[in-house]
């Protein structure tokens, strides 16, 4: 591994701890949330907030090491598009608008913590040396998606109403 693609992993691990700030919006923690709004100001927003987590992450995919691209290009549109219904875009106002109409995508938390998991998962297997394609659908997509479908159908979890 080059010197330079180790400084492209960092910024993408450091993409992913980018999401923390976005989870006190979503799990409504009143003094950081706060803080965000009067301290940071354009940068303690939402949306600012998870462009620079999602631009970090692509430098990674597109600059960075590793054995594998293909789980963290499947993680990161899947990971996206489930960000997306958590924080409102302008450029992705169609995509709300739909996600809004879907019943397993109704909880904005239930969605950050599945597009959390999925990136997660995806930054980790992109160390691996083979993971099939099929694999990847699996745990990118079928498993967030089953877990929304359950956890939505029955009431599973409880979470305050986000701060965004």
């Amino acid at each position: 591994m080059e010197r330079y693609e180790g400084l492209f992993d960092v910024l993408g691990w450091l993409g992913l701890l980018f999401l923390v700030p976005l989870g006190f919006y979503v799990f409504d923690y009143a003094p950081a949330v706060e803080f965000m709004r009067t301290r940071l100001g354009v940068f303690g927003r939402p949306t600012t907030i998870t462009l620079i987590a999602c631009a970090l992450i692509v430098l990674r995919i597109v600059f960075g090491g590793g054995e594998l691209v293909s789980p963290l290009l499947v993680s990161f549109v899947v990971g996206f598009f489930l960000l997306a219904a958590v924080v409102p875009f302008a450029f992705m106002k169609w995509f709300g608008e739909y996600a809004g109409k879907v019943f397993f995508l109704d909880s904005r938390a239930l969605n950050f913590l599945a597009a959390c998991f999925v990136l997660f998962v995806g930054n980790l297997l992109s160390y691996a040396r083979r993971a099939s394609i099929w694999l990847q659908l699996f745990l990118f997509l079928v498993l967030p998606v089953v877990f929304l479908l359950i956890a939505n159908a029955f009431d599973l979890f409880r979470f305050p109403a986000p701060a965004l």
